[in-house]
């Protein structure tokens, strides 16, 4: 995004959840992280407050869903799954479901079609299906029934998986899930990938120490990011510079696997 940014691209940021739950970590002076889990009144004012200056580095302002998170924590420390019996908090509303569910439900689709059609981006990125993080192939199957349904009515820009950090650290589906399909060259970004990723300080508070992929040796370059492409019109449309390196790079023949 910093790349094409630079080049002119204007950037939609859609953020499909409601920032209710997750961690708080905090780099202390003696150099250590300490790590905390505050109620979620707490700790979703900040994870907003990152998510907009994040955004405004790129020359945007988050679009929020506000699909309900699984969980959230309340006053007293208890993690509380958002389900049928429970308590909810008054951040979620009545009338959205939660982003679990959300690829499944047609108002929140043709929402998710309306804003694709909305920007007509040159491409549609999000999170793939393998994840370790129900919320993030929730999130993938959300954004894949609005492009497939903004697709049936005329939408013809490329969507685009993008490789989450912990699917092949953790390598919790195997090798199987760990490919893609072509890549992006950004050998000349990764510092400021990883400035960029450190507004986000409450969940990364020191993102130059973690492991990123080396994806880079494997597509020739120094630094790369890889995407699946599950769609595109390259027959139809002309795309832009963002595209075209996109499809330059998309590989011929048996996937990859990472490294």
């Amino acid at each position: 995004m910093a790349k094409y940014h630079g080049q002119g691209y204007e950037i939609a940021y859609v953020m499909s959840t409601n920032n209710m739950s997750g961690s708080w970590s905090r780099k202390m002076p003696d150099g250590s992280i300490q790590s905390t889990t505050p109620p979620w009144h707490v700790i979703r004012p900040q994870r907003i407050l990152e998510a907009e200056a994040a955004a405004a580095e790129l020359g945007t302002k988050p679009i929020y869903l506000d699909h309900p998170q699984r969980h959230y924590v309340d006053d007293e420390g208890r993690k509380i799954e958002v389900r049928y019996g429970n308590p909810k908090p008054s951040c979620i509303p009545e009338d959205v479901p939660t982003i679990l569910t959300a690829g499944h439900d047609k108002p929140s689709i043709r929402r998710m079609a309306d804003l694709i059609h909305a920007y007509a981006p040159e491409a549609v990125i999000t999170h793939g299906m393998p994840m370790v993080n129900p919320e993030h192939f929730g999130t993938c199957l959300l954004v894949t029934e609005g492009y497939r349904l903004a697709e049936s009515e005329g939408y013809r820009g490329m969507l685009l998986y993008f490789e989450d950090l912990g699917v092949p650290l953790l390598g919790t589906y195997g090798s199987l899930y760990n490919r893609w399909d072509t890549f992006i060259d950004v050998t000349d970004f990764f510092e400021e990938k990883i400035r960029l990723s450190g507004i986000h300080a409450c969940q990364k508070p020191e993102p130059e120490k973690l492991d990123w992929p080396k994806w880079g040796p494997i597509c020739h370059c120094g630094h790369a990011e890889v995407f699946d492409i599950v769609s595109e019109h390259s027959k139809e449309i002309r795309y832009g510079k963002f595209g075209q390196e996109i499809l330059a790079h998309a590989k011929q023949g048996p996937y990859i696997e990472n490294p």
